[in-house]
């Protein structure tokens, strides 16, 4: 399931979260976002995690280098939205600007709100970074430890710091479990080789990820959590169960999940665009009718509809070399 070097199979996933994003978004049903937002962002901070390594660059140059494929996207489509809100009649004011770039998320950032991952990956990716290269050991692990630490505090407290630090803290834990999984991924690989035995870890994952209806809904964009051990372990068992499943397709060459990696390659365009396509569909066709079925179809065709515009809009921006720095590239 390897590829020029890249796990495919970790391709296949994130593209499924993203997938999974749109559908969480659009709101089809409470139990349905309930079972999705229990792991389908949790997915992209293990799957990070996962494919860590150490970066060779002094410490300036990889912040500069985050910067460049995370904070950039984020800050020019943070102004972009910002342009559009104030263009379509609401006044401008400096410092609402200002309150929403450093809490991401806020009025009128609901049309790229899923944009407040990038603030929160580049958080986590830098502290990991930055700790790893600190060559005690257990100085290492302490600073973890407190660090993660913190994070459950401050969730438990439902506190919001600037920046995302809030949810970053709480991603960090889900990072170091991606990048510890990577140590140990070859005697997984060799029980799954194993026949059967994939059936038997799919089940059992599956049910654990439905301890995800035993808590409240998790929206990690607002650092709500509701019980943090059902929030790990639910949502972990749910990555798993779709990775699984994903190992199973594979080996029936499933074609499906070879278009899940357009989807994951093109995923800061879908999170920063994704909400602000649903939001123009809701209300030039949705809101005109009143109907649950006619509804629920329409937001069928609204997910069919949201991922192909996005894909023209993708493969567009990856066709001008002036623009890729748009999306990270």
């Amino acid at each position: 399931m390897r590829q020029n070097n890249r796990i495919i199979v970790l391709d296949q996933l994130k593209g499924l979260g993203i997938l999974f994003m749109i559908i969480g978004h659009i709101e089809f049903a409470e139990c349905i976002n309930k079972y999705i937002y229990s792991f389908h962002m949790p997915l992209f901070f293990v799957v990070s995690g996962y494919v860590y390594k150490k970066s060779t660059l002094k410490f300036e140059k990889y912040i500069k280098r985050q910067a460049k494929l995370l904070l950039v996207p984020y800050l020019v489509c943070g102004i972009f939205f910002s342009i559009i809100f104030y263009l379509s009649g609401h006044s401008f004011n400096v410092e609402k600007v200002f309150r929403n770039f450093v809490f991401p998320n806020k009025y009128p950032f609901d049309w790229c709100g899923a944009i407040w991952f990038l603030m929160a990956i580049f958080i986590v990716k830098i502290i990991f970074e930055a700790i790893n290269r600190i060559r005690i050991a257990g100085v290492r692990n302490f600073i973890l430890i407190f660090l993660i630490a913190s994070g459950w505090v401050i969730a438990y407290k439902r506190m919001k710091l600037p920046l995302c630090i809030d949810t970053a803290l709480i991603a960090l834990g889900l990072y170091l479990i991606g990048y510890l999984c990577r140590l140990g991924s070859c005697v997984i690989t060799e029980r799954l080789k194993r026949g059967n035995e994939v059936y038997f870890f799919l089940a059992i994952c599956f049910g654990i990820s439905m301890l995800c209806f035993a808590n409240e809904t998790v929206n990690m964009r607002e650092n709500q959590y509701g019980n943090l051990g059902l929030f790990y372990l639910s949502g972990l068992a749910g990555i798993i169960s779709w990775l699984l499943i994903f190992y199973i397709a594979d080996r029936k060459k499933n074609i499906f999940l070879k278009k899940l990696v357009f989807l994951s390659d093109n995923s800061i365009v879908y999170m920063e665009l994704n909400q602000f396509i649903i939001a123009i569909f809701n209300v030039l066709v949705l809101a005109r009718f009143e109907s649950l079925a006619i509804q629920t179809l329409l937001k069928l065709i609204e997910v069919i509809f949201t991922v192909g515009i996005i894909a023209v809009i993708a493969k567009t921006l990856g066709k001008n070399s002036k623009l890729k720095i748009i999306v990270g590239k």
